[in-house]
C-alpha cells in the first residue's frame, strides 16, 4: 500500500467495524469499500482484516498498519490545520460547534451580528452536545461544558452553567399531589439527575426524554415538572421555579479551539466575540437573573 486513501480506509474500518459505517464515514458506497478492501487484502502477503463476530477485526499485520495509519492521519490533520491557520486577515471559513439549546436560546442573535460585523468570514454552525474532535479537524471552535481545558486545546472559561427545577405557572395549583409527575432525561447523558436532589423526590416520572429542548417544550406545555438550564427557564414567563428548588451548577462553559489555530485572526475574533457575549450574560447563565450582553 502506498496511498493515503488505502490507509484511511483501514483506519476507518478499524474504528467502525463494518463496511456500511465505513462507507458512510468516507462518503463512499458499500460496494466501493468492499472492492477496495478486497484489493488491499489481495495485495498483501497476509490478511489485514478477518471477519469475527459480524465485525472486521485486525490481524497482527493489520494492527501494525493501523499504527502507521494513525501517524499518517495526524500528519494530514496537522498539515490541514497549518494551512487553515495561515493568516488571511478577518476572512475565510470557520466551523463552530455549539449545543443546540445554546444556539437556539442564547447565541442566535450574536452569531448573526458577528456575520454582519465580519462579512468576509464564512461561518458554519453545527448544533450538538456530542463530543467533537478538534485534533481530527472536525470543527475549528467548540462551545462546551468541561471541568477543565483539555491539554491539546486552548480557550477561555466564560461562565458556569446553572440548572434548577421548574414547572408551568399554575401546574402545582391545578394538579393534585398524587397526579404530579416528572419529565426526566433518559438514562445516562450529561443532563441526567437524581430525584433525591429535587423538591419532590417521591413523585414518579410520566416521560423520559433524552433531548434537552424537547423536555423544555414539555415543561412549557404543562405536562409535568422538570429540571432546566436557568438561562432558558428564568426568562420564560410561563415557567416558575418549584418551591424550595435550589440552583446547582453543571460544568463550566468553555470556548475552545486547537492550539494550532489560536492565533489565526478570524478564529481569535470569534473566540473573543463568544467569550464576551457569554460573560455579558453570566448572571443569567448562573441563575442569578438577567444580564445585558455587550
Amino acid at each position: 500500500m502506498q496511498s493515503w486513501d488505502d490507509f484511511q480506509l483501514i483506519l476507518a474500518l478499524h474504528r467502525n467495524g463494518s463496511l456500511r459505517a465505513t462507507a458512510a464515514e468516507l462518503g463512499l458506497n458499500h460496494s466501493t469499500v468492499s472492492r477496495r478492501l478486497a484489493g488491499i487484502n489481495g495485495n498483501e502477503q497476509s490478511l489485514i482484516f478477518i471477519r469475527s463476530g459480524g465485525r472486521y477485526a485486525l490481524t497482527a499485520l493489520g494492527e501494525r498498519l493501523v499504527k502507521v495509519a494513525e501517524l499518517m492521519e495526524q500528519a494530514v490533520h496537522l498539515a490541514d490545520r497549518q494551512k487553515r491557520a495561515e493568516p488571511k486577515g478577518l476572512s475565510g471559513k470557520i466551523r463552530l460547534s455549539v449545543p443546540d439549546f445554546f444556539g437556539q436560546y442564547l447565541l442566535l442573535d450574536d452569531l448573526f451580528t458577528f456575520c454582519q460585523t465580519y462579512p468576509n468570514i464564512d461561518l458554519h454552525v453545527s448544533t450538538t452536545y456530542d463530543y467533537v474532535d478538534l485534533e481530527r479537524n472536525e470543527v475549528d471552535i467548540v462551545v462546551r461544558g468541561a471541568d477543565e481545558l483539555p491539554n491539546n486545546l486552548t480557550g477561555e472559561r466564560a461562565s458556569r452553567l446553572a440548572v434548577s427545577y421548574y414547572c408551568k405557572r399554575g401546574y402545582l395549583e391545578r394538579t393534585p399531589p398524587e397526579e404530579r409527575r416528572w419529565i426526566r432525561p433518559a438514562d445516562g447523558g450529561a443532563f441526567s439527575w437524581d430525584l433525591a436532589d429535587s423538591p419532590f423526590p417521591d413523585v414518579p416520572d410520566i416521560l423520559r426524554v433524552q433531548d434537552h429542548t424537547m423536555r423544555y417544550m414539555a415543561l412549557l406545555q404543562g405536562y409535568g415538572m422538570g429540571r432546566a438550564v436557568c438561562f432558558m427557564a428564568d426568562v420564560e414567563p410561563d415557567l416558575v421555579r418549584l418551591p424550595g428548588a435550589k440552583t446547582s451548577f453543571m460544568q463550566d462553559i468553555w470556548v475552545m479551539t486547537h492550539a494550532d489555530l489560536a492565533r489565526t485572526p478570524r478564529i481569535n475574533a470569534l473566540v473573543s466575540w463568544l467569550v464576551a457575549r457569554l460573560r455579558g450574560r453570566q448572571d443569567l447563565l448562573e441563575g442569578q437573573g438577567l444580564a445585558v450582553a455587550p
